[in-house]
């Protein structure tokens, strides 16, 4: 399984986690996923860069105003979309 793959599990779970209401126990595992992927972007193109900061400005903007449904629709449906994408793009 490719690693972005594996992140798309990790994040439909995390998503799953939201829905459910376990916001808290949520919340690391998804800073951790958002710290690998961005780290993991590396030399990718700017497009992707800024379609990913876009998509995370987001998601961090239904977290601060506790919007755990949105949350979890930017993890499932919106990064679970560009990661594989960005693999795709990537080859990874």
């Amino acid at each position: 399984m490719s690693q972005h793959s594996e992140w798309q599990v990790e994040a439909r779970e995390i998503a799953a986690a939201f829905r459910l209401g376990a916001s808290l126990q949520a919340g690391e595992p998804m800073a951790a996923l958002i710290g690998k992927v961005a780290q993991a972007l590396g030399n990718a193109p700017s497009a992707m860069k800024d379609e990913l900061s876009s998509i995370l400005d987001e998601l961090l903007a239904c977290h601060k105003s506790s919007d755990w449904l949105g949350v979890a629709d930017y993890m499932e449906f919106e990064l679970v979309d560009w990661l594989g994408r960005s693999s795709a793009d990537t080859g990874s």
